[in-house]
């Protein structure tokens, strides 16, 4: 499954715990890409270049929000994509969303997602 989205500013979550990602508008093509809440390793194409990404696509229940976001944190990823569009490769759904206590359980999870999408995007590529 493939699909195209433009990077959108979110709410900078993630870059306050040391995790920036990429925030992608929701659209009618991003909501029928994916089955089910959750997170998924992908491969996300920014500007010709590939980056390896372990993407969110739910409610982001710690901060208290009741509308479904997508967003990916990159691998090697340290610029600016506001505008830009993205192509996204999904390559496995990795886990369900889950509901964390905090920002440092939090943490844990995307340090974990993000060896599961390397994994996944790796075995994708070799």
């Amino acid at each position: 499954m493939t699909f195209t989205s433009h990077v959108v500013h979110g709410s900078q979550h993630g870059r306050t715990i040391g995790y920036p990602t990429v925030n992608l508008e929701v659209t009618d093509q991003v909501r029928q890409a994916f089955e089910k809440y959750g997170v998924y390793a992908v491969a996300a194409t920014i500007a010709g270049q590939e980056y390896c990404g372990a993407l969110f696509w739910g409610v982001r229940s710690l901060f208290v929000e009741t509308d479904p976001v997508c967003e990916i944190s990159l691998a090697d990823f340290n610029g600016d994509a506001y505008g830009e569009e993205v192509a996204v490769e999904v390559i496995a759904y990795t886990r369900p969303a889950a509901t964390v206590a905090d920002k440092d359980e939090l943490k844990k999870l995307i340090k974990q997602d993000m060896h599961d999408a390397k994994k996944a995007y790796d075995l994708s590529r070799s």
